[in-house]
């Protein structure tokens, strides 16, 4: 979880911790393990585009409100993803890559034409539009904590 640089100063200099990735600066505790550390409940929230995703890890909060005494719920977002799907750019370098072919195939004219050769599964897509197969992630452990 996030904590403060005054708290990573100290744990890097006491040798409790260690430094795990330098961009984004990541470090990890190593007097703890995962089974004895209590861990915050997360959920990734994914928002499926055509041309961009947006993908937030979020923990939920719950707050009392004091004026009506009723308990509010929310989500506090401790990370904010965009992911530019490559879609474009695939079905740009498949017309250009199919243009070259033509020209190619276009001066040679004595040989047989090609026909029928090109089935396809039953459950293909255009590889421009497998990019932005979001339901693909399920079933992955995306925040790498154990949890689905």
């Amino acid at each position: 979880m996030p904590c403060s640089e005054k708290r990573t100063r100290l744990l890097l200099a006491r040798g409790r911790a260690r430094v795990h990735r330098v961009v984004p600066f990541v470090i990890r505790l190593t007097d703890r393990d995962a089974a004895s550390s209590q861990l915050q409940p997360l959920r990734l929230k994914i928002d499926p585009g055509s041309k961009t995703s947006g993908l937030a890890i979020v923990r939920d909060t719950e707050a009392l409100d004091t004026a009506s005494g009723e308990l509010g719920r929310g989500a506090a977002a401790l990370s904010l993803f965009e992911l530019v799907h490559r879609g474009r750019q695939i079905s740009e370098a498949l017309t250009a890559r199919g243009a070259i072919r033509r020209r190619r195939r276009g001066n040679l004219h004595y040989r047989a034409p090609r026909f029928l050769n090109r089935t396809r599964s039953s459950d293909w897509l255009a590889p421009s539009l497998q990019t932005g197969s979001i339901p693909r992630w399920r079933g992955y452990d995306v925040l790498g904590t154990g949890h689905l």
